[in-house]
């Protein structure tokens, strides 16, 4: 692993794979060097302008560090699966949003008709509808 930017007196701790090392490692590395200012992206001293897509490299590189010792642990099997039902979970309620957009269009204009039966049916629906999003969320 390349960890060129770590300051020479952190480098024996590199090869821990705790987590409170590496956040520990990446405040030494903020304190070490030069700040930037978050807008221009220059150094303080007034140095060079570093591009966007230098900086967003940098973050993703440093993100990568941060969360590569979790994905190469002995919990790596649980990270995949958390995500997994994350998604799943966030793919129902967006689901469930849109049989509620539904269900309004329908509702409304069965008031606005003042067709009865159309009515009574789509309260039934509602219901269901809100007992279903009350379990996903």
């Amino acid at each position: 692993m390349n960890m060129k930017w770590f300051p020479p007196s952190l480098s024996s701790k590199i090869s821990s794979l705790d987590p409170r090392i590496w956040f520990g490692l990446l405040r030494e590395r903020q304190r070490v060097l030069p700040l930037r200012d978050s807008v221009s992206g220059r150094l303080e001293a007034g140095g060079p302008t570093v591009s966007a897509v230098t900086r967003l490299r940098t973050l993703l590189r440093d993100a990568w560090l941060i969360a590569r010792p979790y994905w190469y642990s002995d919990d790596r099997w649980a990270g995949p699966g958390l995500l997994l039902v994350v998604v799943a979970l966030t793919l129902g309620q967006v689901y469930i949003n849109v049989l509620l957009n539904r269900w309004n269009n329908t509702f409304y204009n069965a008031l606005q008709d003042t067709d009865y039966a159309v009515f009574v049916r789509q309260v039934i629906r509602f219901s269901w509808l809100a007992a279903t999003e009350r379990r996903v969320r």
